[in-house]
C-alpha cells in the first residue's frame, strides 16, 4: 500500500510533509509569541499535548509500514523533522520550568515525540551517506537531550516549586500566584509574581512574569490575596498598584 500524495502545482505533498509543516507553523507560532514577551498556556495542555503525539504515533506507524515517502518534498522535510521536533520541546518545555507530575509527564511526551520523529526519518530517507551523517548528529542530540532531562530531575530531587495560591483579577487581566521554592536544608525562600494575561480561543496569553515580593520560604503561608479591582492587588493589608509595576 503506497502512500497517497497531493500534488500542487507540480509539489508532491505527503502526510509526512503536513506533519513538517505543522511542525513548522507551531515552532513559528510559539517563537513570535516568545519574541514578543509572552508565555502560551493551551486550555488543556493534556489534550493539546497528546493530540500532537497522537498524530506523530500515527505517520510512525505508517512509515514503518510504507518504508519510504515516495516524494521529494517529504524526504527534505523529514531530513528536518527531528531537528524541528527539539526546537518545538525545547521552547514549550525548557524555559517553562514545570514541577511535579505535569513536568514527568512533559518528559515522556518529549522523549516520545523526538523518537517518533527519528523513526520517520529513518524510513523516509533514501540517501544513505546523508542519512549516516545526520543520523549521527541526531544521535549526539538525543544523548544531550537524556543528559539535560537527567539534570533536570536531579534539580527536581533538591528544590521542590510549588504554586501555593493564586487569584485571577476581576476582568481576567492579570495573574497573581505566590510561589513557595524549598530547598531542602537550605530553606527555601517565597516569590509573589504577576503576569499580564490575555485569554484567546484556545488557550491564554501571558507575558514575562513581574516579582512583587521576595522572601524566606513560607513567609507567605496563609497570606490572603485580594484584587480590589484590575489594577489594584491586596496581600493581606499591603496595596500594590498593579498598572504601575507592570505597564
Amino acid at each position: 500500500m503506497k502512500i497517497r500524495s497531493i500534488n500542487i502545482n507540480g509539489m508532491f505533498i505527503t502526510p509526512y510533509s503536513i506533519l513538517g509543516i505543522f511542525l513548522l507553523f507551531l515552532c513559528l507560532a510559539k517563537s513570535t509569541i516568545m519574541i514578543l514577551g509572552y508565555s502560551f498556556v493551551p486550555n488543556n495542555w493534556f489534550v493539546h499535548n497528546n493530540i500532537i503525539l497522537a498524530i506523530f504515533i500515527f505517520l510512525t506507524y505508517k512509515a514503518i509500514r510504507n518504508k519510504n515517502a515516495k516524494t521529494k518534498f517529504s524526504e527534505n522535510i523529514s531530513f528536518f523533522l527531528p531537528a524541528l521536533t527539539v526546537y518545538y520541546i525545547v521552547i514549550n518545555y525548557i524555559p517553562g520550568n514545570i514541577f511535579g507530575i505535569k513536568y514527568y509527564l512533559n518528559i515522556i511526551f518529549s522523549i516520545s515525540m523526538f523518537i517518533c520523529s527519528i523513526l520517520i526519518f529513518a524510513c523516509c530517507i533514501n540517501i544513505k551517506r546523508a542519512k549516516t551523517i545526520v543520523g549521527v548528529i541526531y544521535t549526539i542530540i538525543s544523548i544531550l537531550i537524556f543528559l539535560t532531562m537527567w539534570l533536570l530531575i536531579s534539580l527536581l530531587i533538591v528544590t521542590n516549586t510549588e504554586v501555593v495560591d493564586y487569584k485571577i483579577s476581576p476582568n481576567s487581566k492579570y495573574l497573581v500566584e505566590i510561589i513557595e521554592i524549598g530547598q531542602g536544608a537550605l530553606g527555601g525562600s517565597t516569590d509573589v509574581r504577576v503576569f499580564m494575561q490575555k485569554n484567546i480561543l484556545i488557550g491564554t496569553l501571558r507575558t514575562t512574569p513581574v516579582v512583587i515580593f521576595s522572601g524566606r520560604f513560607r513567609q507567605m503561608s496563609g497570606a490572603v490575596l485580594r484584587w480590589e479591582d484590575d489594577g489594584i492587588l491586596y496581600i493581606n493589608n499591603t496595596q500594590y498598584i498593579i498598572k504601575d509595576i507592570i505597564n
